[in-house]
């Protein structure tokens, strides 16, 4: 619960969220990484300068991103 509140609130800030943080708080079999990869290839999420946010195309969609990581 405390890493889907984290990443709620951290793909709410234009800073996103770290990709250190993020990998070490994942379990490799938590099915959020497979969400993540699908939002990178719908263009929803970036990984840019060790950083997952939001793109261009999923701050219209932030809810519903947000919603499938939780």
């Amino acid at each position: 619960r405390r890493v889907g509140e984290a990443i709620m609130l951290g793909l709410r800030m234009r800073e996103g969220i770290e990709l250190d943080w993020l990998n070490e708080n994942l379990l490799d079999t938590d099915q959020r990484n497979a969400a993540i990869q699908e939002m990178v290839d719908m263009d929803l999420l970036e990984r840019n300068e060790g950083r997952l946010q939001l793109t261009r195309n999923g701050l219209f969609v932030a809810d519903s991103v947000i919603a499938r990581l939780l």
